[in-house]
């Protein structure tokens, strides 16, 4: 197994050797699925039976399968699910456009105020906490931090193989004062305090604000079932804020790399919208330029290079093999994005890839079917991150020009196009 950017090295192994291949390390099987079709063909038609996520000691240690996009899949899971679906479907977001609205313009405003080199992306954390919790984000606000401290350790975590202990289980019995076991009762700490924090605050004001867990919990009969629901799903908000927020960086990157898309979609802005408003989401149908951009950061650099693992719950076949009960199945979507009989020029931006006779080609293998998971395990907060990501990127192309950075002589900083070489990358 690769040490350093995974999907890399796997993407020349399957290369090598076919879109399945098997790996061995010690008595768990890891299947690598390397492309496009063979992920789609695989995962979304056994869902059944592919729904499920390995329970690893690092992740029992560290309390993550507590967590609901990586809890086993069963009875629990669907519970969570189905609430989670029922306030964040295509329909449902729609209510959350003033709050996305508002923190994108927020964030408008403090790139232009900024001195920093590193842009401030926490307003989709500051989003999600205002939507599910009814709770406003302060300057420096002790939750947004708490959250940033919490997901550290998830994203270490979300790195297969790091940790001896999932190799060698028994260790997960060794003396608490030893250094790997308190490094995971920190991250177990920190996790729990992510969770919890934001639902107590909530839980103490008075009145009790208009927001999704107000809704989760009036509409229950279970109380105790859904409060639990609630707070532990704030990880899963997290995770699809820290995919927004990466998103927008690599948009970022790729304007300051490409002048010339940006100045192609300033054009198209500008006849759409005009100057005397900002983009909104109802301007979507009459912008396939900004809307091929999109596309085109999921497929350029996705941030989730290789997705969250799913786990065979049974024995199935898949492409005339056998794989067993208790299989790790890995899909590379970064490698399934940078399929060159897919996408001609892999490596480049190329926002033009996306459009045909002035609309979106539905004909492109589409970016979104494999950034967002498989199956039913397919993210259900995806159409308010993509809704997100879209008028994100409309807002910041119609008021700033992205240019490189420069070095302390005024020259540009060439940037490599590289994803980092951490799960949300």
């Amino acid at each position: 197994m690769p040490k350093h950017r995974q999907w890399e090295g796997l993407a020349e192994i399957t290369e090598k050797y076919g879109d399945i291949v098997m790996l061995r390390i010690l008595d768990q099987r890891i299947v690598i699925f390397g492309g496009g079709g063979t992920v789609l063909e695989h995962l979304e038609k056994t869902s059944a039976t592919t729904s499920g996520r390995a329970q690893s000691p690092s992740f029992k240690m560290s309390g993550m399968t507590e967590a609901f996009g990586f809890m086993e899949y069963g009875q629990a899971w669907r519970l969570r699910r189905r609430l989670f679906w029922q306030y964040f479907n295509s329909n449902a977001i729609r209510k959350y456009q003033e709050v996305q609205r508002e923190h994108i313009h927020k964030l408008a405003k403090s790139l232009l105020e900024s001195t920093s080199a590193s842009p401030n992306t926490s307003a989709m954390s500051a989003a999600l906490l205002e939507i599910v919790y009814g709770l406003q984000a302060r300057e420096g606000d002790e939750t947004i931090k708490v959250v940033d401290i919490g997901m550290q350790g998830v994203r270490e975590l979300l790195l297969s193989g790091t940790f001896l202990v999932d190799i060698l289980p028994f260790l997960q019995y060794a003396p608490s004062f030893k250094p790997f076991r308190r490094t995971f009762e920190r991250w177990r700490r920190d996790l729990r305090r992510m969770m919890v924090l934001p639902f107590e605050r909530y839980m103490a004001e008075d009145p009790r604000p208009e927001c999704v867990a107000t809704d989760m919990i009036s509409g229950a009969q279970r109380l105790v079932k859904v409060n639990m629901c609630v707070y532990q799903d704030l990880q899963y908000h997290t995770y699809i804020s820290a995919q927004t927020a990466s998103t927008l960086l690599v948009f970022f990157l790729a304007m300051s790399l490409y002048p010339e898309v940006q100045m192609r979609a300033q054009a198209e802005l500008d006849a759409v919208v005009g100057q005397n408003r900002l983009p909104d989401f109802s301007d979507r149908p009459n912008l396939p330029y900004v809307n091929a951009i999109v596309k085109e950061v999921y497929r350029w650099l996705p941030v989730s290079p290789l997705g969250l693992p799913h786990f065979t719950t049974e024995d199935e076949e898949m492409g005339g093999y056998f794989i067993p009960k208790g299989t790790i199945l890995v899909s590379n979507i970064w490698a399934c994005l940078r399929d060159s009989e897919a996408y001609e020029n892999p490596e480049e931006f190329l926002p033009e890839r996306w459009i045909k006779d002035g609309k979106i080609d539905p004909d492109v293998r589409d970016s979104e079917r494999y950034l967002f998971g498989f199956g039913r395990r397919i993210c259900p907060g995806r159409h308010f991150a993509d809704a997100a990501v879209f008028v994100g990127v409309g807002v910041l192309l119609h008021v700033f020009k992205f240019c490189p950075p420069l070095d302390a002589d005024g020259k540009e900083i060439k940037i490599k196009p590289r994803l980092a070489d951490i799960f949300v990358s």
